[in-house]
């Protein structure tokens, strides 16, 4: 197994966290690693963190750019990668030791384009690994199958969307010219979405291992604990994009009706936001998303009745 996996980590002012990252990677049992980590504008000292660990470690190369985002920094990463699979880490998370020693050991076997695994979700408190409640396929699954384990969250809740837990071949993150796939860094946030949409459009054979290694940790200083409702309108257009690409890729209406309830759930976070901000725009915004997609919502939480009555109470709010 000589195959190289390249690890692309964006950098951003993560002191407290970084050093734990990075040594959960570098201890890997599997030790054919590129370990990309691009530092984006950093001041916190996550900058020198950055330099300590690629002085003495030769698979860790150390890029420092300009602050341009979490997506402009993912697209440096993959324009330097020369691995054989490629997988991303965020600076404020870790892995177990065995993670890709035994991603990769499934991949090369049963000849995957993707394998993914299941995570926990940390916080300063507590480590609770996400379960699904349906059982995953224990064999090798099509696009199809993919798209329902990514979308039908409630069910599948271990199997999430977010690009870490999971190794990719190469060619999947590139297009038909060999070009890689490239992050929208003009989304302050759900870059990461709409990108594993993309990759997914290109995933024919995937493989899923019910273990978890990878550690995300929800701090409430990140983007995504933000009250900024202005910020969160880019997940709402993130869903719109994904909903019309993958209504030109002709993907069936059984996948398309689970995108467009997690777009309704979304609009309804982002309607509350704007509610207590008295932001009446945003509110309108995100309150028209909910009717737009009023059927599919309703029709996938038929069992969730609290839902519902949410639904309409917020549908109710007026500034």
């Amino acid at each position: 197994m000589n195959s190289k996996i390249s690890i692309i980590i964006p950098v951003y002012n993560t002191v407290l966290y970084l050093r734990k990252c990075l040594q959960s990677i570098c201890k890997q049992t599997y030790k054919n690693l590129e370990i990309i980590c691009i530092d984006d504008g950093s001041f916190d000292g996550s900058e020198e963190i950055v330099d300590e660990f690629a002085a003495r470690d030769k698979r860790l190369i150390a890029i420092h750019k300009k602050n341009g985002g979490e997506s402009n920094a993912r697209n440096c990463g993959l324009r330097m990668c020369t691995g054989d699979y490629v997988t991303f880490v965020d600076c404020d998370d870790w892995i177990e030791p065995e993670m890709y020693m035994t991603l990769i050991t499934a991949l090369e076997q049963y000849r995957v384009d993707m394998v993914a695994a299941g995570y926990y979700i940390d916080t300063d408190t507590v480590s609770r690994r996400a379960i699904n409640n349906l059982s995953v396929a224990t064999n090798v699954f099509g696009r199809h199958r993919l798209m329902e384990y990514v979308y039908r969250r409630d069910d599948y809740r271990g199997f999430t969307g977010y690009i870490w837990c999971k190794i990719y071949k190469r060619e999947i993150l590139q297009n038909k010219n060999k070009e890689w796939i490239l992050f929208d860094d003009k989304l302050k946030i759900g870059g990461d979405i709409l990108y594993f949409s993309e990759v997914i459009l290109n995933t024919h054979r995937t493989i899923y291992i019910d273990q978890s290694f990878y550690h995300y940790y929800q701090r409430e200083t990140s983007t995504y604990h933000s009250e900024d409702e202005v910020l969160w309108g880019d997940i709402l257009r993130t869903y719109q994009i994904v909903i019309e690409n993958f209504t030109k890729k002709q993907i069936k209406d059984d996948i398309l009706v689970w995108i467009k309830r997690f777009l309704v759930y979304r609009s309804e976070l982002v309607a509350e936001m704007a509610y207590r901000n008295k932001n009446q725009g945003v509110l309108q915004y995100s309150t028209d998303l909910m009717r737009e997609y009023q059927k599919e919502y309703l029709q996938t939480n038929q069992q969730y009745s609290e839902r519902i009555r949410q639904y309409y109470t917020i549908l109710d709010y007026k500034l």
